[in-house]
């Protein structure tokens, strides 16, 4: 077999090859197709001839690939799928999102948010974000905001909900303190009392006798690191942080959870859809990992 040969290799042939040998069926392969009967027989032995290679093996009982067929059914089959990837590819890049998307966020998803929003905009720039980072639960709908971010692990059963994280709280201290240092305890202010961390009474709190409060769990990180005393803040935040470390504690720790909320009727929208879809993936994706996808590649 010369390599002349395989400069006349019909494409076309091998679509019909592969649809065959799908079915071992010259009835199955006609109907998908589309054409007749004798169609999909002539095409089958002008590959044959083109390759000179036996590929189908005719019996009384039906047809049956040989060995060379065999191989070629998985060759075709790769490039198959290696189109589908293109066309996959091509709609993707040229299908433009635009719009806005409101989102209401508690304080500890605000990093990890604003990291994921800077990848997305990246793939899709006319999609414009306004970020509202408040404890409180902001109003959805028509006259409120598009999505929510809550830690809670009772989310609203009126909303859709994507369950994007788990997470445990951890005793956190400054990274320089020893378990021997009596180090005042901060928490959060008298309205958010009703917090798993603030509820927690652990022997280490009790016998803090001074304390410190603030708004949120990225200013108590921010304290403890400073010196300031000792708290419970969600264990991703200690874990990312070399000014803060992690100490035992004699009573359980509190679990939370990190919610995607939304109106059903969202999903419509292909910017929503598209964007609960991306965080939904990417959420427990690590700050390195996502930076590598990411970046430029090195040139040439």
């Amino acid at each position: 077999m010369t390599s002349k040969k395989f400069a006349h290799l019909n494409w076309n042939d091998l679509r019909v090859f592969h649809a065959f040998a799908n079915t071992d069926s010259v009835n199955s392969a006609s109907r998908h197709l589309g054409v007749d009967n004798s169609t999909v027989s002539r095409r089958l032995l002008a590959l044959e001839k083109s390759i000179d290679t036996m590929l189908i093996r005719r019996t009384r009982n039906g047809y049956k690939l040989t060995g060379d067929g065999i191989q070629l059914k998985s060759l075709v089959q790769e490039m198959t799928d290696g189109v589908e990837n293109i066309q996959q590819w091509l709609k993707e890049k040229q299908t433009t999102l635009s719009g806005s998307v409101s989102i209401s966020c508690c304080d500890i998803s605000l990093p990890r948010l604003s990291l994921l929003i800077r990848h997305f905009q990246a793939k899709y720039p006319s999609v414009k974000f306004t970020i509202h980072a408040t404890a409180r639960l902001a109003n959805m709908g028509a006259n409120g905001v598009d999505l929510a971010i809550r830690a809670t692990n009772h989310p609203d059963d009126s909303l859709v909900g994507i369950c994007l994280e788990h997470f445990s709280f951890a005793l956190a201290a400054p990274s320089s303190a020893t378990h021997q240092d009596l180090l005042p305890w901060v928490g959060l202010n008298d309205g958010q009392q009703t917090l798993p961390s603030e509820r927690w009474q652990g022997l280490e709190k009790l016998r803090c006798h001074s304390t410190l409060s603030t708004d949120s769990y990225l200013n108590v990180a921010q304290l403890i690191a400073n010196g300031n005393g000792i708290g419970l803040i969600p264990e991703f935040i200690v874990r990312g942080d070399p000014l803060l470390q992690r100490f035992p504690t004699q009573s359980p720790l509190p679990e939370w959870q990190l919610w995607l909320l939304f109106q059903p009727q969202l999903r419509k929208s292909p910017v929503m859809r598209t964007f609960c879809d991306f965080l939904k993936v990417n959420w427990q994706v690590t700050h390195s990992t996502l930076n590598e996808e990411l970046s430029p590649s090195p040139a040439c």
